[in-house]
């Protein structure tokens, strides 16, 4: 019975580490997009 919310607090535990890892990521991926987009002149 122990198995579902631990599995599920595993899960969560991932998708956290991958946010917190990601997140700059893709806010300087979107940055440069932005940038790119509409270079500054």
């Amino acid at each position: 019975p122990w198995r579902k919310p631990l599995s599920v607090a595993v899960m969560m535990l991932w998708i956290a580490a991958a946010a917190e890892v990601s997140g700059p990521l893709l806010i300087s991926y979107f940055i440069d997009n932005m940038v790119a987009r509409h270079p500054p002149m």
